[in-house]
């Protein structure tokens, strides 16, 4: 009985660090939201000691943006190395938007933001 108590503490212990992934979601996708863009960020990390950071707009220069109701930032790592997301400018309910992407110290980034509205 001791046995399975201290493999039970172990493995809860161990399986939150191995699933953790920095996922990060604004707004609500309602039903009549399409896709309004997908892009995937990737860069390999340059020293063990510097975090990178990249910016994405939208919508890009020259094109019309619609409505922003949703923005899913999906973390291609998945191991609990990935960096932060963070809304920078504009946003929800509004027609344009920056999320900057930040890697955690010694890493690359790997993220897809999926930005939905109408």
């Amino acid at each position: 009985m001791k046995f399975a108590a201290l493999f039970l503490t172990l493995v809860s212990l161990v399986v939150p660090s191995i699933s953790q992934q920095h996922n990060f979601s604004w707004g609500v996708r309602g039903p009549y939201d399409v896709l309004l863009s997908r892009t995937t960020i990737l860069e390999p990390a340059r020293s063990p000691y510097r975090t990178r950071t990249a910016n994405l707009y939208y919508p890009e220069r020259g094109q019309p943006g619609r409505t922003i109701a949703a923005i899913n930032v999906i973390d291609g790592f998945g191991d609990g190395t990935g960096g932060t997301a963070r809304l920078w400018s504009g946003g929800l309910g509004q027609n344009s938007t920056t999320v900057r992407l930040r890697s955690q110290r010694g890493r690359g980034l790997n993220f897809t933001v999926e930005i939905y509205g109408h």
